[in-house]
């Protein structure tokens, strides 16, 4: 259990089982977000045959952004200058970046507003 969950599970309410299974939940939405982005996900329950978008999973593209333009010039500069030749690619690779950085930002601004409403803010 994390960190969180923990600190959860030590209320004396009696909700600790409910709180944890709701982190659980939580928890589980952020790891679909980063392995997959919201927009394909949402694809998949309309119509599973909508399979298109980057062929990257979120992660990966975070991955790439940070250590290879936005925060570092390292390991992965050479991937990105790679996507940044061919005009096409450089505009699909930043837009589904930019696409997986928002679907988690909801995730965790939602998350953000149903935690201060728990603790009453």
């Amino acid at each position: 259990m994390a960190a969180s969950g923990k600190a959860s599970a030590a209320e004396t309410d009696g909700l600790a089982d409910e709180r944890c299974a709701q982190l659980d939940a939580w928890r589980g939405a952020r790891g679909k977000l980063q392995a997959t982005e919201l927009k394909r996900l949402v694809r998949r329950k309309v119509d599973p045959n909508l399979e298109f978008g980057s062929e990257h999973s979120p992660v990966y593209l975070f991955s790439a952004y940070h250590f290879g333009d936005l925060i570092h010039w390292d390991k992965q500069r050479d991937l990105v200058a790679a996507w940044e030749r061919d005009p096409f690619h450089k505009h699909n690779e930043r837009l589904a970046f930019l696409g997986a950085a928002a679907g988690l930002a909801h995730l965790y601004i939602g998350f953000s507003e149903l935690v201060r409403t728990a603790i009453g803010e």
